[in-house]
């Protein structure tokens, strides 16, 4: 633990380093947009990565940091939002990236229902036209609050060290329209 009571998060860019050590691999880091921020100023460097490599991981979703209310939480009491889009400008790096047409491991952290953008243009255009941003991706692994060692977890899955084991245990709505909360319909009459 450190100081502040809180463990050491291994996160995928330390395992990613750690897992391609000593090997012929070269890895190239761009951070892209931080969760819930609106700034897109990391976007194109990241784009710029994206394109001149032979693959690219994006992870996105929710903070990582720990749950409560002392605010850096994105998931959790005292974190609503009013969407189940990805927060902030996560769709415009995702989109970004994806039209690359590098393939792209997209690696979703996170607690709560997460839609695409279904219900605000969360799509590629391609030579087909508009395509889902979820068919664009390589792969989608879903990381529910992954835990202090997820980034070594998350690495021995898309290595292929450890077999996929886990099933989704929730519905995954397109959009916030398709949800549908606790079993009571929001249509009723007395």
């Amino acid at each position: 633990m450190s100081a502040d009571n809180h463990a050491h998060v291994v996160t995928m860019l330390e395992a990613v380093r750690s897992g391609t050590a000593g090997k012929n691999i070269s890895v190239s880091y761009n951070h892209g947009v931080r969760v819930g921020q609106l700034d897109t100023s990391g976007i194109s460097a990241a784009q710029n990565a994206a394109n001149s490599s032979d693959l690219a991981i994006v992870v996105v979703g929710d903070s990582a940091e720990g749950v409560g209310y002392n605010g850096s939480a994105s998931c959790g009491e005292g974190a609503d939002r009013a969407s189940i889009d990805l927060a902030g400008v996560q769709l415009d790096l995702l989109n970004a990236v994806l039209s690359t047409g590098t393939p792209t491991i997209v690696i979703l952290v996170h607690g709560r229902a997460v839609s695409f953008g279904q219900d605000h243009g969360g799509a590629v255009t391609s030579k087909f036209g508009r395509v889902p941003m979820y068919m664009q991706m390589s792969a989608l692994v879903a990381a529910w609050r992954p835990g202090v060692e997820g980034g070594h977890a998350l690495w021995d899955l898309i290595t292929g060290k450890q077999s996929f084991s886990g099933r989704l245990a929730q519905a995954w709505p397109h959009s916030a329209g398709a949800a549908h909360f606790g079993g009571i319909s929001p249509w009723y009459s007395k």
